[in-house]
């Protein structure tokens, strides 16, 4: 599997706090199934900012103790961006996902922004891919689920937290992560691990996981399309799946219309 959404680099934000705690995490990490990682520090305007330079010492540093202990979980560097007005005015100066088009960004828990679809916009008009974050944790998502649709509908791709299927961040949190799981809207299923707890945490809620969504669909959230995104490779939106699951439905009806007036002729 491929965790796309973590913060186990150490030192930087609200995650790991050293780097003994960072090779823990991985270890976890490992333990359950994932062979990759891709690290994602807060990116804030008026809060967590680390530059590339530093980011890219301490993924070095990880990457040799990692392969000094022995642990095959290839690692990589993206961020996770708070929004803001100009985010894409100045992409530049922040890490998309492994250098990609995709980028993951995050929302204010509690507030509601009126620049989103701006800035969404603007980043498709660059060719950029933008990813949501946990959309199952906003007040706006779960009071609103037509704005989640609707940011679907657009093109953003949909990243839920595995912990949110045991009610990590509380019963509506795990409510809308499962519906939006249902009606096949989430193209990632990640971890955003602060913690060793975050990935033991995991082991159960994969399982629930492929409880709801089947082993194919899991493994699909969990490693396909995450290891398509770090390889910069197309990773289908909600409204194509939409059209492809419907365009299906067609073929069906009329191979039953037509088997059946053969046996009428019959």
């Amino acid at each position: 599997m491929v965790d796309l959404h973590c913060h186990a680099i150490y030192d930087v934000d609200d995650g790991s706090k050293n780097i003994d705690q960072t090779i823990r995490m991985i270890k976890n990490a490992e333990e359950i199934g994932y062979d990759a990682i891709c690290f994602t520090p807060h990116y804030m305007e008026d809060g967590y900012r680390t530059s590339k330079v530093v980011l890219e010492q301490k993924l070095n540093r990880i990457r040799d103790l990692v392969k000094l202990e022995g642990i095959r979980v290839d690692l990589y560097l993206g961020e996770e961006i708070f929004i803001f007005p100009d985010l894409a005015e100045n992409i530049d100066d922040v890490l998309t996902l492994n250098n990609t088009k995709y980028v993951l960004f995050e929302l204010p828990l509690l507030e509601s922004l009126n620049y989103v679809d701006d800035v969404v916009y603007k980043l498709q008009s660059l060719g950029f891919v933008p990813i949501l974050a946990h959309p199952e944790r906003y007040y706006r998502t779960v009071t609103d689920f037509k704005y989640i649709e609707d940011l679907a509908k657009k093109g953003v791709l949909l990243q839920i937290n595995i912990n949110s299927l045991i009610g990590r961040y509380g019963k509506q949190a795990k409510l809308l992560a499962t519906k939006m799981l249902k009606k096949d809207m989430c193209a990632i299923v990640a971890t955003d691990a602060h913690s060793s707890t975050g990935y033991i945490s995991a082991k159960e809620s994969l399982e629930i996981l492929e409880k709801i969504v089947g082993e194919d669909k899991a493994y699909e959230l969990t490693s396909t399309n995450p290891r398509k995104i770090l390889n910069n490779e197309e990773v289908n939106p909600w409204s194509y799946r939409k059209l492809e699951k419907k365009n299906n439905n067609h073929e069906s009806i009329f191979k039953k219309v037509f088997f059946i007036s053969k046996l009428i002729k019959k």
